[in-house]
């Protein structure tokens, strides 16, 4: 495993155990954090996250980040579509 892959997920690890907290600004809506390796590989399976056309882009983000690729990357468990405190609330 790459160096920064491995950095990349200890920290989506330490933070979804609620050991780091997760900060972002409040008008963000950070719930992954994916290695560069990583999507390149998920750009693969869903070639629309890199599409030109926004509701497309959006909506390739939205089917991955419900899909189980998006398992180890996620910050927190899908709850609501708000993170809080590491758990996302659906």
């Amino acid at each position: 495993m790459r160096p920064d892959r491995f950095a990349v997920l200890e920290q989506v690890r330490r933070v979804r155990e609620g050991i780091d907290p997760h900060r972002h600004a409040p008008f963000a809506q950070h719930t992954m954090r994916i290695p560069e390796h990583d999507f390149y590989a998920l750009c693969k399976l869903y070639p629309d996250l890199i599409s030109t056309d926004p509701e497309t882009r959006q909506a390739a983000w939205a089917r991955l980040e419900t899909s189980p690729f998006s398992e180890p990357y996620r910050i927190g468990k899908v709850v609501r579509g708000v993170t809080r405190n590491g758990v996302i609330l659906k």
